[in-house]
């Protein structure tokens, strides 16, 4: 047995039989082999070696599997990216619709910014190697530098190896390269967002729409009774407002807004076009002024005679027009009792009021300040009314022009036309329930029983000179009343009843400000506005507050608009497409270096094991030919089939320590 086999049954001792077996065979394929002098090669074996290096040239070739896989690979992420910005801009204003189908965008953006970020990544990578096994070339550098190369794609810390970043320049480029493309994967996602917003539509919808100013309808409005021993047995005698009209009425005026009117959508606008009553008020001229001060007279005359008016502050009242038989004609215009159904026939569609109103230029009055007389007078027009009604979430919002005067409404007398007269019913019944909150009076008053002494703050204003002003005995005292509803209504906060209550508050015997906190209240609920203008808005507010009730106010079909709060994708491109064009950018820069690396190194690598065994000169893999193409790819089957085995020898001379094949 030679020295040989001697040292490696030595060497083999401790080791298994199977690998004894595998190892006896190496060493059987060795003997076969050549055995590779040490010693400085001859002149005649350089040439040899040297043709040998230009047959291995000559066989080199580009593996265009690899090149061709880096540019799909960038395509599919191109294609990807694409695909992500088409999609979002498809989602881009749709409805959200439910949770499932919202998780469902958000995976498939996701999966499609992953796919996008890997086929990027990967067609770098790509490019990189080839750069790197370009740079390795021709390079003289450290094996720590090139382990920090093979692995700077796979850990950041190889970045801090200086000898890399300066002898491989351009790879370590690509490297960061690699690492700065998947940020770009966590910009997209949050592009698609999620908004509320009103979308808006339009539908024929059944509102409530006024009828007053239907003829056929005034049963609705006014009661009537058969009026016998009329032309017609089928005209009726208008007896005033029906309940329903009077509680609105109320209502309306307590509130002073338009009550909440049924709506069609929680989200809704629509107009209206329609005919309806309104009040319009203004200065009264003398004649009317003087029939208001002898009806004021009347009443003042009419009271109990233990009391005595001190002081006027506001009369108001509804003439009594027509069918004033039995009535002398100087007697003057009679007061309408609104309170009895039997005093209809002897009413109007007027009223008519007197109030003492400060100069314009008493911008701050008090109780010494004098106000001079107004006279105002109200007449029922029919008008017509364009109003646009919306609600936002259920709040209700009603804005319109101010109705444009048609005609006066004569009060229902003329039964020679029935469809007029029937019209003038549910008018002259609106009439009615307004005034029935307006008319009356507000003063100050006195008792006149003996022995008594006048209120110490008014008493010197209105008392008589030869009355007494002092003593123990207070039944005399000046007080304030309000006989009229107005008081229950918003209107009572107008300006023109600043003179009665300065008085009353300096009567209370406050001395402090001019007006009470209850009366500020008022003040800004009405915004001190005058009763020529409260008068009217009133009014308006009346007619569509009628709108409420159904049998008022039946449905018919309208063009709504309607706003439905929707949950919608909202996609903003801009950053989607600044960060993808970035990453394309530099990924397209990438596959154009890789080509040219491709080209330059005239073959194509990776950094798989066999690469790099193959082209690491005098460390190489025993049993296997130098010619093995120095690691280019494509591997040979034949030499990708064989097997390696790790072993270590006793005698370091023997074959040493590595893998060997099998």
């Amino acid at each position: 047995m030679s020295t040989k086999n001697q040292i490696l049954e030595k060497g083999t001792e401790n080791i298994t039989p199977e690998r004894q077996r595998l190892l006896r065979q190496n060493s059987q394929a060795q003997k076969q082999e050549t055995t590779v002098s040490v010693e400085m090669p001859t002149q005649d074996e350089e040439k040899g070696r040297r043709s040998t290096s230009s047959m291995l040239k000559s066989q080199k070739k580009i593996y265009w599997r690899s090149p061709i896989t880096m540019i799909l690979a960038f395509l599919f992420g191109l294609g990807s990216a694409l695909a992500l910005h088409g999609y979002y801009s498809f989602l881009d204003g749709k409805k959200v619709g439910d949770s499932f189908q919202q998780q469902n965008a958000l995976r498939i953006g996701t999966a499609l910014a992953f796919i996008t970020q890997i086929s990027l990544v990967g067609s770098v990578h790509f490019a990189y190697v080839q750069c790197l096994w370009r740079a390795l070339k021709s390079s003289e550098i450290s094996i720590q530098a090139v382990n920090a190369g093979f692995d700077v794609t796979s850990s950041l810390l190889s970045f801090t190896n200086i000898e890399m970043l300066s002898n491989l320049r351009l790879a370590s480029f690509l490297a960061l390269i690699a690492w700065c493309i998947p940020i770009a994967s966590l910009i997209t996602p949050a592009t698609l967002n999620v908004n509320s917003v009103m979308q808006v539509g339009s539908q024929m919808v059944n509102v409530s729409t006024l009828q007053i100013a239907q003829a056929a309808q005034y049963f609705n409005f006014a009661y009537t009774v058969p009026n016998q021993g009329q032309v017609s047995q089928n005209v009726q005698a208008y007896s005033g407002p029906r309940i329903i009209l009077t509680r609105l009425a109320v209502a309306t005026a307590g509130t002073g807004q338009i009550l909440s009117l049924p709506a069609p959508f929680i989200n809704a606008t629509y107009q209206q076009n329609f005919y309806g009553p309104f009040v319009q008020c203004q200065t009264a001229n003398s004649t009317i002024a003087n029939q208001v001060d002898l009806a004021a007279e009347r009443a003042e005359m009419a009271l109990d005679p233990s009391i005595r008016e001190v002081s006027n502050e506001y009369f108001a009242f509804v003439p009594a027009l027509v069918n004033l038989s039995g009535v002398p004609l100087d007697a003057g215009v009679q007061v309408a009792n609104l309170s009895d159904v039997n005093g209809a026939p002897n009413a109007s569609n007027q009223l008519w009021m007197k109030f003492p109103r400060y100069p314009p230029d008493v911008t701050i009055p008090n109780v010494t300040d004098e106000a001079d007389p107004y006279y105002l007078s109200c007449d029922l027009y029919n008008a017509s009314y364009q109003v646009n009604f919306s609600w936002v979430n259920g709040i209700q919002s009603i804005s319109m022009p101010k109705p444009e005067v048609v005609a006066v409404v004569a009060y229902p007398t003329n039964e020679s036309s029935i469809t007029a007269y029937e019209e003038s019913l549910a008018y002259s019944a609106f009439m009615w329930a307004l005034s029935s909150q307006l008319v009356g009076s507000m003063g100050f008053y006195q008792s006149t029983s003996s022995n008594g002494t006048e209120n110490s703050v008014l008493g010197g204003i209105y008392a008589d000179e030869n009355q007494p002003t002092s003593g123990n005995n207070t039944t005399n005292t000046i007080f304030s009343e309000i006989y009229s509803n107005i008081g229950q209504t918003s209107l009572l906060g107008s300006s023109d009843f600043n003179s009665y209550f300065i008085k009353n508050h300096a009567l209370q015997g406050h001395t402090g400000g001019v007006f009470s906190p209850q009366r500020l209240q008022d003040m800004a609920y009405a915004r001190n506005r005058t009763l020529d203008v409260l008068i009217p808005e009133l009014s308006s507010n009346i007619t569509l507050s009628l709108i409420i009730d159904p049998l008022l106010a039946p449905p018919t079909m309208t063009n709504v608009t309607t706003t439905t709060p929707e949950n919608i994708y909202s996609y903003h491109p801009f950053d989607v497409l600044l960060a993808y064009a970035l990453a394309i950018s530099f990924a397209l820069l990438a596959n154009i270096l890789g080509l040219f690396a491709y080209f330059s190194n005239d073959a194509s690598y990776d950094n798989s094991f066999s690469s790099i065994a193959f082209t690491t000169h005098g460390i190489h893999i025993s049993g296997l030919s130098a010619h093995e193409k120095l690691g280019e790819l494509p591997l040979d089957p034949k030499v990708a089939r064989r097997k390696l085995l790790w072993y270590m020898r006793d005698n370091a001379e023997a074959g040493g320590y590595g893998f060997h094949l099998v």
